[in-house]
């Protein structure tokens, strides 16, 4: 007997000890499902956003300036809560988190509701029902021979799409239009849930650097800044592709100014993106970035120093005695007759000579020279060089040294030039979610039009007998937005219908 009521006893705890558990997980549910909390958490990640553009980030230029600004306590407080890399920290992920859990579990609860809309129209009725409606009317009429043709007619004129249910002694018309905008809320959650996703993927696996290009240089990486006074070093990050620079050019407000960032009016970057056996050229300048392969390059900044040429004036020296002019775009070849192709490759603002090689000692452009690569018509490829006027004299005194200089018969004498800077800057960028960034934007604000623009609209019509032959005709609607705009449509409906009877109550 003491076993017995020992293992009832045992059972009875068990069955409290589940209880509990259940009770628990639903106050959780409960909570995390609850709109106040989602309300709190938008406002929470709305706040530290903002607050994580008023902080400077490390990553950021003008960080250590910024940083240098900060009181020490200041320094300490921000470190310490992560304010300096806000968008990485682990509390603002987890926030993100939180909140896109709140929002699915707020879609399970409204989903079912919204559900029986469809699965479950509310097809037949009773005037008692149709009395709590937002908008009602109803009226006694002497007969109702084809009152209910007349009523489908007259819905379908306004697009509702009427349904009749006869349930004596009542005949209900049922009809509705829009039953779909009970689910635009859920759209709503689903483009919030694709922006949260896409930005956590661009925070976490994303990132950003610069990348110093001069003519004929090529890289395959990218240098992430860190922050030395937070004893973050910079670090290299490798892409998946080579980046050949061709040519930089710049527009000057000036031809003649300064190459100084008050007389630019532009600056361009050729590049040409080599993966594998496949080669991309582009050109990027400001305010035109330019994609590949996820990545995107924006005009960032250029060198102080001069030194560059982007294009050049060369006379040239036929053998029969003649002479002509030709442009050169750098890395761009151009065919001359007789000679083959001409391609201005290499430009030296000081030219001189070290260790047996030809080299710029300065950015002055006291002695400018431009190296051409020539392929001769049978595929031979010649180096030659194009001097300023002033050494081409001299040149040609040395008999040795002008032939060497000559090309098939030709020589080169460099008349002009376009002055550019050392290197440019490029930044670099490569955010994985940005296409689903901009995708949950555009589904927001496709789904945010529908849920202010559209309603889903219900409208009854009972039809009740009554004593002595008579029939109450019982009208109603309602609709979950823009209510105004529908006690009018109602009302209008109403009009066109014409019931040619005595009307008992109105409340619109």
């Amino acid at each position: 007997m003491a076993e017995s009521e020992a293992s009832v006893t045992a059972e009875a705890e068990q069955v409290e000890r589940a209880r509990s558990s259940i009770g628990f997980i639903d106050r959780a549910l409960s909570f995390l499902s609850s709109v106040k909390l989602g309300i709190t958490l938008m406002l929470l990640l709305i706040f530290f956003s903002i607050l994580g553009t008023i902080i400077i980030q490390y990553n950021v230029d003008g960080f250590e300036k910024y940083y240098a600004s900060l009181t020490p306590a200041q320094r300490q407080l921000y470190h310490m809560l992560g304010l300096f890399d806000l968008f990485h920290t682990r509390w603002f992920n987890a926030l993100l988190i939180l909140f896109s859990l709140n929002l699915i579990l707020v879609s399970i609860d409204l989903f079912p509701k919204a559900w029986r809309y469809v699965a479950q129209p509310k097809l037949s009725a009773t005037p008692a029902f149709l009395r709590t409606q937002s908008v009602y009317r109803s009226f006694r009429l002497p007969q109702d021979d084809g009152l209910v043709d007349r009523l489908t007619e007259v819905m379908r004129s306004f697009r509702w799409r009427p349904t009749i249910t006869t349930n004596p002694p009542y005949t209900t018309v049922f009809a509705q239009k829009g039953v779909w905008n009970r689910f635009v809320v859920f759209i709503v959650h689903i483009a919030v849930l694709v922006i949260l996703a896409g930005a956590f993927v661009g925070s976490r696996w994303g990132y950003e650097g610069i990348m110093p290009l001069a003519p004929g240089e090529t890289a395959n990486a990218i240098r992430i800044s860190g922050a030395p006074v937070l004893g973050i070093p910079d670090r290299m990050q490798p892409l998946p592709f080579t980046v050949v620079c061709t040519n930089i050019r710049v527009d000057l407000r000036d031809p003649d100014g300064p190459l100084a960032q008050g007389n630019f009016e532009n600056w361009y970057t050729d590049v040409k993106f080599v993966k594998g056996e496949d080669a991309v050229e582009a050109t990027v300048y400001l305010n035109h970035p330019v994609d590949y392969e996820g990545y995107r390059f924006f005009q960032a900044s250029f060198s102080p120093q001069a030194g560059e040429a982007s294009d050049i004036v060369v006379d040239v020296d036929l053998p029969d005695g003649g002479q002509r002019e030709l442009t050169l775009v750098r890395n761009k070849p151009v065919q001359v007759d007789g000679l083959g192709q001409v391609t201005f490759v290499k430009f030296y603002s000081d030219f001189g000579v070290a260790d047996g090689q030809p080299k710029s000692v300065g950015t002055d452009y006291k002695r400018p020279a431009a190296e051409l690569e020539i392929v001769r018509p049978d595929g031979r490829r010649q180096r030659t060089f194009a001097f300023s006027s002033e050494i081409m004299k001299f040149i040609r005194t040395e008999t040795n040294m002008a032939e060497k200089l000559r090309v098939g018969g030709y020589s080169f004498t460099l008349k002009e030039f376009t002055r550019a800077p050392l290197y440019h800057v490029l930044q670099v960028q490569y955010d994985p979610g940005v296409d689903a960034v901009y995708f949950g934007f555009v589904l927001l604000c496709v789904s945010l039009i529908a849920v202010f623009m559209f309603s889903h609209e219900r409208v009854w019509a009972v039809i009740e007998k009554q004593e002595h032959g008579q029939t109450a005709l019982h009208l109603a609607g309602h609709t979950n937005r823009n209510p105004i705009g529908f006690e009018k449509k109602f009302a209008a409906f109403v009009e066109a219908l014409a019931p040619s009877g005595e009307e008992t109550t109105s409340r619109t």
